[in-house]
């Protein structure tokens, strides 16, 4: 039998509209086959383990797994989130198995669960079974009918907690419309990410804030929503009257009742509504206070218990189904469930419906980042830092504890930080506890899911590609601890603190692009650059221009012109302007190369997509100036990598590929590139960054070290 023997498994694609998108996932083999499952997450899989520490795991809460099942020559029995398993195959499975002593089998599925459809229709193919012993184990293990085996159920009791909150001096108040409607208060740290500047970007033409994140609903996948939680009711969360619906209650469990608070707090700190309440103690307004809602649970703690991996899925598809765009996965698991996986994966390249953000706390008490956070392309990862200024740091890494290094993990799967504090921060409660607090790894999956539905919102036309780098672009490690920028991403906590504010359009850069030095009489050009959403700034050059590029002509030789734009924020009328000085003398445009070669190479055949900062922060000498950038792609021969074709500013050779491009706001002599990286999992990509620039004649750009005359 073939790996992909199931008739319609010729409707798993190996193409797709989107040349990123179809590769960094699971990719198909060079000869066509379906590759071994990939496990380099930072999180060791179940199947990975003995069957000693497998048997451990399944017996802490009761022995009930799940096995996953496969046809006997294939490798795997689900590949993109289609299943490869036909029925002769599931029968020949059953079958199997049942002929092995200890191996009880259920109904099939516990009551929380309803079979999972892969995209091409079929059911997953799992059979959930208890177990008498190990050595039923370890003759499951060993069928080639069995894809793996792992616990259905995982520990819980964590994050349930009520503490009270003390306000912050620094806490702020605010009102969308403040002359008709009375202020709620702001968490303090909220300035920290930019975010009531982004609120500002909403503001219509009545002067009134207007529901930021509106049109994006969020999706708490979590403990549920307190019953009596104050601000949650339908009257008092529907305002400002009309901006949104009430919240949406949900659970594939069979026991509805709310009983942890986790879920409560994740929701408030996300979007708890401004109100206009008044001096109510929990009258704290959440990130994201115009998204719609959709509260599932899917257990009874952070890590579930006495609720299944199963309930854990079925809840992410009722909160997609129900319409979120973005999803809260504030939980993690101690090793990585291939079911859970393999059902992410789904919902990641469903292509039937809206595409949706799936926000992952890195983790809380643990030094490592646990899955599903450390799904490097499925996942975005967030952790946080804790906000004490001094005279060296103002953001700190958390202090480990006795018996961990970290009490929130760091990592190189970590994509963004928080801002969070020393005694945590404000959100809801219930009717006892109305304002109560959150901290660790959790809160940062409400932030940062908050930021991103505000910008989804803001900007409604991105893709989900499009909005990742809108966070990245509006993110910085400015201020944290041990982080000085430099080449590439933190390995700790990924591109740092987000502006809530550039991610949904704002600026805080300007600059004037363009060269300093001309030849006398030469045309050259200028260009307004912002590093917010380019259509939002209106552009009134000094003379007259009101275009974002305008042209000039060089002058008398040892002469200069200084040009100046005044940049306008069209949504919330902000001012930025910008200015630069063209000297007129002999000078040319030549092409350097940055020293630094961007590499990846694929682990376990899977593919990846990276952004890679060269040369940040670092700038050409006066004199110099870049007019452009492009990438050069290197390829080994005889023993050496050597150049590939010619530069160009975005490449795809099919199977891998890049993008270059220039942050926005950065002055014409920096050399800050961001560079995107991809590969299907078979391959490798080597480029080096090409930046045209114009050079003085009397003036050599190439810095030794950062620069390079040739590639």
């Amino acid at each position: 039998m073939s790996h992909d023997s199931p008739e319609d498994a010729h409707d798993i694609p190996t193409d797709s509209a989107d040349p990123v998108a179809r590769r960094m996932g699971e990719s198909r083999t060079t000869d066509g086959t379906i590759p071994e499952r990939p496990d380099d997450l930072s999180t060791t899989s179940y199947r990975g383990l003995t069957d000693d520490a497998l048997w451990n795991e399944i017996t802490r809460v009761r022995p009930s797994v799940i096995i996953g099942v496969k046809p006997p020559q294939a490798p795997r029995g689900v590949f993109r989130g289609r299943s490869l398993t036909t029925d002769d195959d599931l029968a020949q499975a059953l079958a199997e198995i049942a002929g092995i002593n200890g191996v009880r089998r259920t109904d099939g599925r516990p009551r929380d669960h309803e079979p999972v459809r892969m995209l091409n229709g079929r059911p997953y193919p799992a059979i959930t079974t208890d177990l008498a012993d190990i050595r039923a184990l370890s003759e499951l293990r060993r069928l080639a009918v069995v894809d793996y085996v792992e616990p259905l159920y995982f520990l819980d009791g964590i994050g349930c907690a009520l503490p009270t909150y003390t306000p912050n001096v620094a806490d702020e108040t605010f009102s969308p419309d403040p002359a008709h409607q009375p202020p709620d208060h702001v968490s303090w740290n909220f300035r920290h990410m930019g975010v009531q500047d982004a609120w500002a970007l909403f503001k219509n033409a009545q002067g009134v804030i207007d529901a930021p994140g509106r049109g994006i609903k969020l999706g708490i996948i979590d403990t549920g929503l307190y019953a009596d939680a104050p601000r949650f009711d339908a009257a008092t969360f529907t305002l400002p009257h009309g901006a949104r619906n009430p919240v949406e209650l949900l659970t594939p469990m069979a026991d509805p009742v709310v009983s942890c608070s986790h879920g409560t707090r994740i929701a408030g700190l996300a979007a708890a509504p401004a109100a206009g309440t008044g001096p109510a103690p929990a009258d704290y307004v959440g990130i994201a206070w115009g998204s719609d809602a959709v509260c599932v649970k899917v257990g009874n703690g952070v890590v579930q218990a006495g609720t299944s991996v199963y309930a854990v899925v079925a809840g992410m598809d009722m909160a997609v189904a129900a319409g979120a765009r973005v999803l809260t996965l504030a939980f993690g698991m101690p090793y990585a469930s291939d079911y859970l996986r393999d059902n992410i994966v789904r919902i990641y390249d469903d292509q039937t419906r809206p595409s949706v953000l799936m926000v992952a706390a890195a983790g809380t008490n643990v030094p490592w980042v646990t899955f599903p956070a450390s799904m490097t392309r499925e996942t975005v990862a967030v952790t946080i830092v804790e906000y004490r200024p001094t005279p060296a740091s103002r953001y700190k890494k958390y202090a480990g504890l006795s018996y961990f290094p970290d009490i929130v993990a760091y990592g190189s799967a970590v994509d963004f930080a928080a801002v969070n504090g020393p005694g945590d921060i404000p959100t809801q409660g219930n009717a006892a506890t109305p304002l109560t607090t959150i901290g660790g790894s959790s809160s940062a999956t409400a932030m940062i899911a908050g930021i991103a539905a505000v910008a989804w919102s803001k900007l409604p036309h991105l893709s989900r590609a499009e909005l990742v780098s809108r966070l990245v672009e509006s993110s910085s490690l400015a201020g944290i601890e041990g982080q000085t920028g430099g080449e590439g991403r933190s390995q700790e906590v990924g591109w740092g603190i987000p502006d809530a504010y550039v991610a949904a359009g704002g600026a805080r850069r300007v600059a004037v692009e363009g060269p300093q030095s001309v030849t006398p009489g030469a045309a050259y050009q200028l260009t307004a650059s912002v590093n917010g959403y380019e259509p939002f700034f209106a552009y009134q050059w000094d003379t007259g221009e009101t275009t974002r590029t305008v042209s000039a002509v060089a002058g008398a030789p040892g002469t200069s012109r200084t040009h100046s734009v005044v940049i306008t924020n069209t949504q919330d009328g902000s001012v930025l302007t910008a200015s630069l000085t063209v000297k007129f003398a002999g000078a040319h445009v030549r092409t350097i190369y940055a020293e630094q070669i961007v590499s990846e190479w694929a682990t376990f055949l899977t593919g990846k997509r990276v952004d890679r900062l060269v040369n940040s922060g670092r700038q050409l000498r006066d004199g110099c100036s870049v007019v452009s950038v492009r990438g050069l792609e290197y390829a080994r021969k005889d023993g050496v990598y050597v150049p590939v074709g010619t530069a160009i500013a975005s490449k795809d050779n099919g199977h891998n590929g890049f993008t270059v491009r220039r942050p926005g706001g950065i002055g014409p002599r920096s050399l800050d590139v961001i560079a995107h990286v991809w590969h299907d999992g078979l391959s490798a990509i080597r480029m080096r960054v090409a930046y045209e620039v114009w050079e003085l004649d009397s003036v050599d750009c190439v810095e030794p070290g950062i620069t390079r005359a040739v590639p």
